[in-house]
């Protein structure tokens, strides 16, 4: 019987030696799931992060796209599929940066997802707690880009978790 549970884990491709199980940020590129799985290891802050979405209502699925606004690694779409008690949502992530900043913008836009989950305090996602703030830097009002303080804190604090942990290597 334990020898058809092993191999049943096997097959599905949950059994991988240390590496955590995530059911609510994902993503089908493995490469996606390898930065998540690294920064999740070498970073507290990226990690809180995805515990957070983890033990949230919503699903995020991270995909790599070149096809995004000139200056910007990665982006949440402020449109959620799925129902209103458990929406998914999509991160973008610009393929072509180091794997330290992808995990530092993935991190940042994961902050962004906590943000619209925990918008209204109800059930569901809030994109206008993005509406209610400023247009960032080089955008005009009621631009496109939105910027927090607290993901901008986010993205600093990961990127230098990274760097002491590549130091401590």
């Amino acid at each position: 019987m334990a020898a058809w549970v092993v191999l049943t884990l096997l097959l599905s491709g949950n059994l991988s030696a240390g590496q955590p199980a995530f059911n609510h940020v994902r993503s089908e590129e493995e490469r996606v799931r390898h930065l998540v799985e690294t920064g999740y290891r070498r970073s507290a802050t990226f990690r809180a992060l995805v515990d957070s979405v983890e033990a949230s209502p919503c699903i995020v699925y991270i995909v790599r796209t070149v096809h995004m606004a000139q200056g910007i690694n990665g982006a949440l779409v402020h449109v959620a599929a799925g129902g209103r008690e458990q929406p998914i949502l999509r991160v973008l992530v610009r393929p072509n940066v180091s794997d330290d900043e992808a995990i530092a913008t993935i991190g940042h836009e994961l902050r962004h997802v906590i943000e619209a989950v925990n918008g209204d305090g109800g059930p569901g996602v809030d994109f206008t707690v993005f509406d209610r703030l400023d247009a960032a830097p080089g955008t005009t009002s009621g631009g496109r880009k939105y910027e927090t303080g607290a993901a901008i804190i986010v993205t600093g604090v990961i990127r230098k978790e990274l760097r002491l942990s590549r130091q401590q290597r």
